[in-house]
């Protein structure tokens, strides 16, 4: 019996494929008035509000999509990579409105770092900081965190080192105040619908907009 040298199973990238796909039908269903979609530009879905045909104050929402079983934490190279990313946009693209919006169908995991104040996630942390849902000493502590996890943050595979170098700069010179302006403009959107849960809700979507006939329409 053959045996391949390595693992070729290609399953899980055209799973997050289909994802990605439904998510861009379902996001282009959703589109106001004054809303365009772009793919693959920013990021794999960039929406673009206040848009009229190249209106300079339009407000740029970048996502990323990711399909993932694992659990997500601040510290996973995932989150790092996004992190840093957008990171780059603001760097390349100061003059714009940008905001970043992480998709994954991951639940939050638990820090290993105690200073995260919310159960030990730091995402929930991240979350409640970014709807301002956290003030004073709190919130205080919370930014000290984020800036002593990212500033011994080691660099992910997919990075390029360019990129990291900024991200490391930012961490290493953000105040309190840079720090809670990126929280504010990155929100983390986990436990999200799966492949075929969000197939289920295209279709209901569908047929209550009569845009389709029946389920086979």
């Amino acid at each position: 019996m053959y045996t391949p040298p390595r693992d070729r199973d290609a399953w899980f990238t055209i799973r997050g494929f289909v994802y990605q796909v439904e998510l861009t039908i379902d996001r282009w269903l959703a589109l106001a008035s004054d809303e365009a979609l772009e793919l693959e530009r920013g990021e794999d879905i960039d929406i673009i509000s206040g848009w009229t045909g190249g209106d300079e104050s339009a407000e740029r929402l970048l996502e990323q999509i990711k399909h993932r079983s694992r659990t997500l934490t601040l510290n996973a190279s995932e989150a790092r990579s996004a992190i840093a990313n957008f990171l780059a946009h603001v760097q390349h693209n100061s003059a714009e409105r940008l905001r970043f919006r992480y998709v994954t169908t991951a639940s939050v995991g638990v820090e290993r770092d105690p200073r995260f104040l919310i159960d030990g996630a730091g995402i929930r942390l991240w979350e409640e900081v970014r709807q301002a849902r956290v003030e004073g000493g709190a919130l205080a502590r919370g930014l000290a965190a984020f800036r002593a996890l990212f500033r011994r943050a080691n660099r992910p595979d997919d990075v390029p080192t360019e990129v990291w170098d900024h991200f490391t700069r930012f961490w290493r010179d953000a105040d309190g105040k840079a720090v809670a302006s990126l929280v504010g403009r990155f929100e983390w959107s986990s436990e999200q619908p799966d492949v075929g849960e969000l197939r289920t809700q295209l279709v209901r979507i569908l047929l209550a907009s009569g845009r389709a006939r029946d389920e086979a329409h």
